[in-house]
């Protein structure tokens, strides 16, 4: 920017014949643009560009050389104002200050200058939105947020942030078919991590479904749909149920043994139960008395657990 002047000056004093008051004119009115510039007043250094534009187009062909770089000076100054307002996290002023930047520039034919500040005024839009959207949901107002990540995603498709948060929006509120395109969208667009355990937590609860209507296939379909998404204690249980449902007790055992592996405190004797009593249907006494040992002690499991020990060791 600051070499606007300089190249404006000299190419007027190679312009040829025209009036010295013209020319002094000229010069003094981009000089004064180009301090009020350096001083961040926009608006006067504006002002003084467009009066030197103005007398740079009285010269006729002599001055549309120097005319041009006035537009572009004007252009560029218009550009910084809208970045200082972007900067200063005004994301809608500066959605306003782009458009005019972007209306100048087109004004003048400067379309890579015009192409960059759509972009922008898109970005701050984008960012307009996303604050909304998150503070709605901060509020747990999912209905108003929902709106402005739609909103992101009209304007930017592929937009993984967006679709990320439309797809929880939609997961809070336990609508899980609306959630899960917008989930996909986010996991091919640079949100696998967070994605990713969304979906497989939908999928492990429509198999669990799918088990409670007795759609032992579905569920199971369902349930390595799950691990796909991602390998979790949960999703091979739940696969593990509908195989056992499926009376093929030893994919049981091998898929609750990897359930095992990632499974919650909470949850370990559960899992250990599951694999006793699958190992038991399938005549293994050793492994079911293996199992049932280790959960032996525990309340919840202490009375049954003991029983099978005795009967399996006759």
């Amino acid at each position: 920017m600051k070499k606007i002047f300089v190249l404006f000056a000299a190419a007027l004093m190679t312009a040829g014949v025209v009036s010295a008051q013209d020319l002094n004119q000229a010069i003094e009115a981009a000089k004064n643009g180009q301090m009020q510039f350096e001083m961040n007043n926009y608006p006067a250094a504006i002002e003084e560009f467009q009066n030197a534009l103005t007398i740079a187009e009285g010269l006729g062909e002599e001055g549309a050389e120097h005319a041009e770089t006035c537009k572009a000076a004007i252009c560029q100054i218009y550009m910084a104002m809208a970045k200082e307002v972007y900067n200063g996290k005004k994301f809608q002023e500066a959605v306003e200050a782009f458009k005019k930047a972007k209306e100048v520039a087109e004004g003048y034919g400067n379309l890579d200058v015009a192409a960059e500040a759509d972009e922008l005024a898109n970005n701050s839009q984008l960012l307009v939105y996303k604050s909304a959207g998150d503070a709605a949901k901060r509020a747990k107002d999912y209905a108003t947020a929902i709106d402005n990540y739609t909103k992101m995603l009209e304007l930017e498709p592929a937009n993984g942030v967006a679709a990320y948060q439309l797809g929880d929006c939609y997961y809070r509120t336990k609508k899980f078919d609306e959630a899960v395109p917008y989930l996909m969208t986010a996991k091919d667009n640079g949100q696998e991590k967070n994605a990713l355990p969304r979906l497989a937590n939908i999928y492990v609860m429509k198999a669990k479904a799918s088990l409670k209507a007795k759609s032992y296939d579905q569920a199971l379909e369902l349930a390595n749909q799950a691990i796909g998404f991602e390998a979790s204690s949960s999703a091979y249980e739940t696969a593990g149920d509908a195989t056992k449902a499926l009376k093929n007790n030893a994919g049981a055992i091998e898929l609750y043994e990897k359930a095992l592996e990632g499974a919650k405190p909470k949850a370990v004797n559960q899992v250990k139960y599951k694999i006793a009593t699958a190992a038991q249907e399938m005549g293994d006494k050793a492994k079911a008395i293996e199992y049932y040992t280790m959960i032996a002690g525990d309340p919840n499991f202490a009375e049954f657990a003991n029983y099978q020990i005795k009967e399996l060791s006759k």
